[in-house]
């Protein structure tokens, strides 16, 4: 349960974060040197918030089952001094008594974050002279941590998440518990591409690899100064795109995407190299279309069942829509209640001037600019970039994750199971958590889905989002936590890449920015017009003259179209070579139209 304000039934969950913090003593007192104790007090103080997110929905559900919360708690949002406490103080009193399954999971999470706080500490110590290297003012030593700040990213294996340290000397870091060669890599071939056939210059963080652990620089987000800074940041969007495009990049969302003024940064690469249903064996009606639907570029979502569609991108469709969520009132009383509040759909805040959300639509020229240039720049050094010490080689073996499955059906699947009684039954924890099983299946093995489903159950029984990873040389792929899944991909998805860059040629990057154009195209504002007769002809003129209009033309005379997909978030994508909903059908349609309106245009396009 996340929400804003202060964890409900705190006092409930204090003494176990106590008995955490007992049991760290000694790495408390070998790390004083490295971490201070205002940075301990941020550690805790996250555990305290992971386990009222555990906690908070069945404590206060069944809270509030005990009495009717009177009107006047729902009047305002400042607690009166008059408010009683005595049920509060009387639920606090039972303690956690009759919620086995609820203290097993609590005390889990517990030391999870024992054990991840202490490897952060641990490798902040080993990793000294590496750091200290980086950053030439640290050369005789790395400040000591003044704060920490953990769960700045979803939990995988074993509650490891992203933390930000923030040292004495008011630099931060971004500490991540997993390999950042992906990061590292994308950097060099961003390096190795920028400036060549004019494609623009990008900003790399410093990023330092470890292994199982990384660095990387932690980075702020700042407005645009100028007119010209915003379409400087536009035409570097399309460079990204360009090269995540070549990469198959995915999950780019608008919280993996830092606007540092005229310079876009993506601080999240894990998905890479991901595959289309095709690659997994599985039939693909939008023909993989992934580059438009990564995230980068818009796609509609919807935050009220579908009345409303409200446009996403990374980078930036305008002000960010607000989500319902809920805010706490009246904590330590017996009013206590989860009100209702509009929250922010993510917490980036995306590109800006002078106050104002900038919109990519509003930038198309700029954004296909860089991605043109940079399309052309990767052809240019496409020979060096796949040499055996290319920049691209680097990849064949960087862990990288493959989504089985959104992560917001895990984070709904887990605050169903933990509001319900599955913190006092195991048998409906698991019942409810095995919902995850009635998806249809993204890999078409039927021993491989079996795996991921298996690991996908110990992952969200831990409470930790599942994450799965593979190597784009390799087929197989397995569970960050260890388990092993299997050979998912039809072939290794490095060769669909390589075999993808060496069939680019001029054609191709001129049709793929026509495209990218059609895409980004807002809608047409209906005309205004008074009811009239309907007029079965003039109807079929308008339609066919929209969809004449709205052709993207590609090379050897071939077209094609973009459109809205039902599926949500909907990609605005090419439309694939379906009868339905593709270029077979707009073609059927044209053909039809020509011959009733004899409009040999018409017959012509639909040919």
């Amino acid at each position: 349960m996340k929400h804003s304000g202060v964890p409900p039934f705190i006092e409930l969950l204090e003494p176990l974060v106590e008995t955490a913090r007992k049991q760290l003593e000694h790495v408390r007192a070998t790390s004083e040197r490295h971490v201070t104790a205002e940075a301990w007090k941020g550690a805790e103080e996250a555990l305290l918030r992971r386990l009222s997110e555990t906690a908070g929905p069945a404590l206060l559900g069944a809270f509030r089952a005990e009495a009717h919360l009177p009107p006047a708690a729902h009047l305002t949002s400042i607690t009166p001094d008059w408010v009683p406490r005595a049920r509060y103080d009387a639920f606090l009193a039972r303690g956690l008594d009759g919620w086995p399954a609820l203290v097993r999971r609590l005390h889990r999470v517990a030391d999870e974050w024992r054990s991840a706080v202490s490897a952060l500490v641990g490798h902040l110590a080993s990793d000294e002279q590496a750091l200290r290297a980086w950053h030439r003012p640290w050369r005789r030593g790395v400040p000591s941590v003044a704060a920490i700040e953990l769960g700045l990213s979803d939990p995988h294996a074993g509650g490891r998440t992203v933390a930000r340290l923030t040292f004495a000397d008011g630099r931060s870091l971004a500490y991540k518990p997993r390999s950042l060669a992906a990061e590292a890599a994308f950097g060099r071939l961003l390096r190795g591409v920028a400036g060549r056939c004019g494609a623009p210059r990008q900003r790399v963080p410093w990023v330092l690899d470890r292994g199982d652990h990384g660095w990387m620089e932690w980075l702020t987000p700042e407005p645009c100064r100028s007119r010209t800074d915003a379409e400087a940041f536009y035409e570097r969007c399309g460079g990204l795109l360009a090269v995540l495009e070549v990469l198959r990049g995915g999950d780019i969302h608008p919280d993996n995407l830092i606007a540092a003024g005229a310079y876009p940064v993506i601080v999240d690469l894990e998905c890479l190299f991901q595959p289309g249903p095709a690659d997994l064996a599985r039939p693909d009606p939008l023909d993989d279309p992934l580059a438009f639907t990564s995230g980068a570029l818009p796609v509609f979502t919807s935050f009220d069942g579908g009345r409303t569609l409200h446009p996403i991108a990374a980078f930036g469709c305008g002000a960010l829509p607000a989500r319902p969520g809920q805010r706490l009132r009246h904590p330590g009383t017996d009013w206590i209640h989860l009100a209702p509040v509009e929250v922010s759909s993510f917490d980036a805040n995306g590109p800006s001037l002078d106050g104002v959300a900038l919109d990519v639509r509003d930038h198309v020229d700029a954004l296909v600019r860089g991605y043109r240039a940079s399309l052309a720049a990767v052809l240019a050094r496409r020979d060096a970039l796949l040499a055996p010490r290319g920049a691209l080689r680097r990849f064949r073996r960087t862990a990288l994750r493959l989504l089985c499955a959104p992560t917001n059906l895990y984070a709904l699947l887990l605050d169903s199971a933990l509001s319900t009684e599955g913190v006092s039954d195991e048998d409906s924890f698991r019942a409810r958590l095995a919902r995850a099983a009635q998806r249809d299946p993204t890999i078409a093995d039927v021993h491989c889905w079996s795996a991921v489903l298996a690991e996908e159950a110990r992952a969200l029984d831990r409470l930790d989002v599942p994450a799965f990873v593979f190597r784009p040389a390799q087929r197989s792929a397995r569970a960050a936590a260890g388990g092993t899944i299997g050979r998912v991909f039809a072939a290794p998805m490095f060769e669909r890449v390589e075999r993808a860059l060496r069939a680019l040629d001029g054609d191709g990057l001129d049709d793929r920015a026509v495209l990218l154009r059609a895409a980004l195209r807002r809608p047409a504002a209906p005309a205004a017009s008074e009811p009239t007769a309907v007029d079965a002809r003039a109807t079929l003129r308008t339609l066919a003259d929209r969809v004449a209009d709205l052709a993207a033309p590609q090379a050897g005379g071939a077209v094609t179209w973009v459109r809205l997909w039902e599926v949500m978030p909907a990609p605005v994508a090419p439309v694939g070579p379906g009868l339905c909903y593709g270029v077979a059908g707009i073609a059927v349609f044209l053909a039809e139209a020509g011959r009733v309106l004899d409009d040999d245009a018409l017959t012509r396009l639909a040919v």
